[in-house]
């Protein structure tokens, strides 16, 4: 069974740092976000 998952991060996707490594086929929600950026992201990641 695969597991969609959203990461949030005070980090664009451009500046995270080295370290932290976020997989291809995850989603992404930079902070700080609207509560419809948050609303419209979850129903992109249920949706698959």
């Amino acid at each position: 069974m695969d597991e969609d998952t959203l990461f949030m991060s005070g980090h664009s996707a451009e500046t995270l740092p080295a370290e932290v490594s976020i997989p291809l086929n995850a989603f992404f929600l930079p902070k700080p976000f609207t509560p419809q950026a948050l609303a419209s992201k979850i129903k992109q990641v249920l949706a698959g």
